[in-house]
């Protein structure tokens, strides 16, 4: 396992299972702001790249 799939394992191993639906709700809440500001400031290579993390977050 290697990149971004590595990172989320060793993320999932810090911390308790419980935690993990909160934390991944956490994030997607900050993607969408993030999404939000990419589209308003017409950065696309950001944009695309965040639009592809929310993605692999709500699968």
């Amino acid at each position: 396992m290697s990149g971004p799939d590595q990172e989320i394992g060793k993320s999932v191993g810090r911390h308790p299972l419980g935690a993990l639906p909160r934390r991944r709700a956490e994030a997607l809440e900050h993607l969408d702001f993030a999404i939000g500001e990419f589209q308003e400031m017409k950065m696309q290579p950001s944009l695309e790249r965040t639009l592809r993390h929310r993605d692999i977050l709500k699968a």
